[in-house]
């Protein structure tokens, strides 16, 4: 009997890492539905198989498996199961759909795509976030200038279409908000209804504060292990309030140029599919630090004899946000 793939690929920002959590944390949550346990990440996504489907062999400090291992080892694992089947992944790409054809056609999963929409400034600013706080990635640019170089990533009509293909049987959008939670949504997208999810923030966005500090650390140092180290340490011995205050990066100017380029994808979603992006971009200014935590961040940077260039670097940055 034909089974159904569900297929969820974020996009990041999305609230994926929440809805990895539940289902990592409740594994036995429907008879219907299989969360498999190849290829996952510690926080419960499939990153694991995702990136050894995309021949990446290490992210940061985490060892990726070799794909045709962890394709063995999928198909194993669905050979134990008549559920449906559950792979989350924010960095899955269509081509990993080709890649487990031979696992679609044995195991007679039919495959149904799940995507999320959210706002285009606000996915922006926190993607922005989370690329300055991820020592993997280790961005070192001005929020405009990122908001620049992004202007066509956030594309709502863009993400919807990439997943139409013949192999897919469709694609389910789901909206970023809402007045339920979006996992309690999630699931009942699935066909689980009743979930109960605990109010807790999963991969929460660094206050203006973390970010400014943050952003200096990535212009200083150039690898992932000297950017981990410092993060490491930033937390641990500077006092800073890292995680406490606004973090909105982006100025008006910005934000109005971001938003005029998106007016006519906001409305294609709206009618073609049916989400409303909600948002208020001019509701959101963007932060800046006091003197006191410019004074904090400064003092902190130059304790770590820098030389009178890197002290330039420094300066720069904080200007910036003050």
């Amino acid at each position: 009997m034909p089974r159904t793939l569900y297929l969820h690929v974020g996009p990041p920002k999305t609230g994926t890492s929440a809805i990895q959590a539940y289902f990592k944390d409740q594994p036995q949550i429907h008879p219907q539905i299989h969360y498999p346990l190849t290829g996952r990440w510690h926080d419960g996504s499939h990153h694991r198989l995702i990136f050894a489907q995309q021949q990446i062999t290490q992210y940061g400090e985490t060892v990726i498996p070799a794909w045709p291992d962890l394709l063995k080892t999928l198909d194993k694992e669905l050979s134990l199961t008549e559920k449906d089947v559950l792979i989350s992944s924010e960095h899955c790409e269509p081509s990993f759909i080709n890649a487990i054809s031979s696992i679609l056609t044995k195991h007679q999963l039919q495959v149904k795509i799940i995507v999320v929409f959210r706002h285009p400034i606000e996915r922006a600013a926190s993607t922005y976030n989370q690329q300055v706080k991820d020592p993997a990635i280790g961005l070192n640019l001005l929020p405009d200038n990122f908001l620049v170089r992004e202007q066509q990533s956030f594309k709502a009509q863009v993400l919807f279409e990439k997943w139409q293909l013949p192999e897919v049987e469709s694609v389910l959008p789901l909206a970023f908000k809402d007045d339920q939670p979006i996992v309690e949504r999630f699931c009942q997208l699935i066909g689980i209804n009743g979930a109960t999810v605990a109010n807790k923030v999963y991969n929460r966005s660094m206050a203006g504060v973390g970010i400014v500090s943050l952003l200096i650390s990535n212009t200083l140092y150039n690898t992932d292990a000297d950017r981990r180290q410092f993060f490491k340490s930033l937390r641990e011995s500077s006092g800073l309030k890292l995680w406490k205050g606004t973090s909105f990066p982006f100025s008006q100017t910005a934000c109005k140029d971001f938003m005029d380029a998106y007016q006519e994808d906001i409305e294609w979603a709206k009618f073609e599919i049916g989400i409303s992006l909600k948002a208020k971009p001019e509701d959101k200014p963007r932060f800046s630090l006091s003197t006191n935590e410019a004074d904090q961040i400064r003092d902190y940077f130059y304790s770590l004899t820098l030389s009178e260039k890197q002290q330039q670097q420094v300066d720069t940055i904080i200007r910036e946000f003050s």
